[in-house]
């Protein structure tokens, strides 16, 4: 939690954020370790990852394969700390001019976050592939 705190302090002499919204984090950060981490596990134990795999291939033999592994705890924390106030003021009524309420999409990523936990389906698969090159997605929770 030291680098946290650091983090911020740093962000807050560099003029990236107001001493509000440190005020804001700190409090955040203080918090969050005063409340339970929602962990997500499979039957064996292992913490749950959205896991998102990439994997394309050129017919010159070159090509990509990306892989990113999510903990769903992560998405979990982050949400406390967006309605926190890392979003400053002046943020949220311009977004809340536009239409966006930051509050409903923190509240939506929840109820997608707690559904993804127990999905044993793949979120996505899309397999475009012929003889010399092609692309594969998976978007799945394992």
């Amino acid at each position: 939690m030291k680098e946290e705190k650091q983090q911020i302090l740093d962000m807050l002499a560099a003029g990236k954020i107001t001493a509000s919204e440190a005020s804001d984090l700190l409090d955040a950060l203080e918090n969050d370790n005063k409340q339970p981490v929602a962990e997500f596990k499979d039957k064996r134990g292992r913490k749950k990852n959205l896991r998102v795999d990439i994997n394309a291939k050129e017919n010159d033999g070159g090509g990509a394969n990306v892989k990113v592994n999510l903990p769903l705890s992560l998405i979990k924390i982050l949400n406390p700390i967006i309605k926190s106030g890392i979003i400053s003021e002046k943020t949220r009524k311009e977004l809340d001019a536009k239409g966006v309420d930051i509050d409903n999409i923190v509240s939506i990523i929840d109820t997608i976050t707690d559904e993804l936990a127990d999905t044993q389906e793949d979120i996505v698969n899309v397999n475009a592939n012929d003889k010399d090159d092609g692309a594969t997605v998976r978007i799945y929770v394992d």
